[in-house]
C-alpha cells in the first residue's frame, strides 16, 4: 500500500513538472531580445511584447477589477509591441524607425498591423490582482511589403541623385578628376580582348542550359519530382545577425541573393527574405523550404557588414546555377545559426 501511495505521488509530481520541462527545453526558433518587454522572433517572423496592467484601487467588484487591469495591460503591451517593432533590423545599419521617419507607407503599415493584425498570445491574472499580457505583431505582410518598397524607392532615390550631381558637376571639373566613362564621350575606350571572351562563353552557356532544359526528358534529367525546393544556408561560426534584408554573396564577387527578381517578390508577397533558426534538423522540415532544400555552407560574414554571409567558390557557384534555372522563384531560403 505504500509502495503504491509512493508510486502514485511520484507519478503525480512528474505530470505537475512536465510543463517547466518543457519550457527549459532549448527552442530551434531564433529569438532576439529587444527591450525589456519585446522580443523579435526571426524563425516566425513577429514581434513579441508584454504589457503589464493594475486594477484602480476605488473599484469594488474583483470581476471588473481584473477586466481594467487586463485593459490596462493590453495598452501597455501594444505600446510596447510598437517601441520593439521599430528596432527591429532593416540591414545592418537601418531600424523600422529609421524607415518610419522617411517613410508615411511604413509609418502607416505598421500602425494599421498593430490595430488590426496584433493578437494576444497570453492573459494572466496574478494574485496581486494585476494582469500581464502578452501579444504578437506579424512582421510578413503589410510591414515587410512596406520596408522593401522603401527600401527600394531609397535606393534609386539615390542613384538618381548620384547621376544628376555628377552631370551637373562633370562640365566645372578638371579632365583627370572625371572617369573615364565620362571624360570619353566621343570615343569609348576599347574593352580589353578577355571581356569579349568571356561574353562569347557565357553566351554558350547559355544556349547550352536552354537546350538541356528543353530536352530534359530525352536525356533522362531528374525529374521535377527530385529537384531542390528551398535554401539552407549554415551559418553556424560565423559572427552573422539577423535582420529583414540578409545578402548571399561570392567569395571575392559581388552579391548573389536576393536578386532582383527576389526582391519584388518579398515586397509583391510580404514575406521575409529570409527566415533564421537554431536548429539544421528543424529547418529541414520547415515547410518554407519544402520536402527536398538543399545546404549550402557559409564562410563567414563579409567585411564589418554582419548581415551579410560570404559563400565559397563552388556553393557560389551552384547557387547561382540554380538561380538561372529558376530555383527560388517559388522557394524559400532560411539562415542556420548558432
Amino acid at each position: 500500500m505504500k509502495r503504491e501511495m509512493l508510486y502514485t505521488t511520484v507519478l503525480y509530481a512528474a505530470i505537475l513538472a512536465l510543463p517547466q520541462i518543457a519550457a527549459a527545453q532549448p527552442s530551434s526558433d531564433m529569438v532576439e531580445m529587444l527591450g525589456t518587454a519585446g522580443s523579435v522572433n526571426w524563425s516566425k517572423a513577429t514581434v513579441e511584447a508584454r504589457g503589464i496592467g493594475v486594477p484602480p484601487d476605488n473599484i469594488r467588484y474583483q470581476a471588473k477589477r481584473n477586466a481594467l487591469s487586463c485593459l490596462a495591460a493590453k495598452v501597455d503591451a501594444q505600446r510596447n509591441l510598437l517601441e520593439t517593432t521599430q528596432g527591429v533590423r532593416i540591414d545592418s545599419t537601418t531600424l523600422i524607425r529609421d524607415a518610419m521617419v522617411s517613410s508615411d507607407l511604413v509609418r502607416s503599415s505598421i500602425r494599421g498591423t498593430l490595430r488590426a493584425g496584433a493578437r494576444i498570445l497570453r492573459r494572466q491574472l496574478q494574485p496581486d490582482g494585476s494582469c500581464v499580457v502578452t501579444m504578437s505583431l506579424p512582421l510578413q505582410g503589410h510591414i515587410a511589403s512596406a520596408v522593401y518598397h522603401q527600401q527600394e524607392s531609397s535606393q534609386v532615390s539615390l542613384t538618381n541623385r548620384l547621376s544628376t550631381w555628377m552631370h551637373t558637376l562633370a562640365p566645372s571639373l578638371p579632365h583627370w578628376m572625371i572617369p573615364e566613362a565620362e571624360a570619353a564621350v566621343t570615343a569609348p575606350p576599347m574593352r580589353p580582348a578577355w571581356q569579349d571572351e568571356m561574353r562569347k562563353f557565357d553566351m554558350r552557356l547559355s544556349r547550352i542550359e536552354s537546350w538541356l532544359g528543353s530536352h530534359r526528358n530525352e536525356l533522362g534529367s531528374v525529374a521535377a519530382k527530385g529537384d531542390p525546393t528551398g535554401l539552407i544556408i549554415d551559418a553556424r561560426g560565423s559572427n552573422f545577425i539577423p535582420s529583414m534584408s540578409p545578402v548571399i554573396r561570392q567569395i571575392r564577387g559581388g552579391p548573389i541573393y536576393p536578386d532582383s527578381h527576389a526582391k519584388q517578390q518579398a515586397e509583391q508577397h510580404g514575406q521575409l527574405i529570409s527566415l533564421f533558426m537554431r536548429d539544421i534538423m528543424m529547418a529541414q522540415k520547415h515547410p518554407r523550404v519544402g520536402e527536398r532544400p538543399i545546404i549550402l555552407k557559409a564562410l563567414r560574414t563579409w567585411g564589418t557588414t554582419r548581415t551579410s554571409l560570404v559563400l565559397g567558390k563552388a556553393s557560389s557557384k551552384r547557387l547561382q546555377a540554380l538561380i538561372h534555372q529558376g530555383f527560388l522563384k517559388n522557394a524559400g531560403v532560411i539562415v542556420v545559426m548558432d
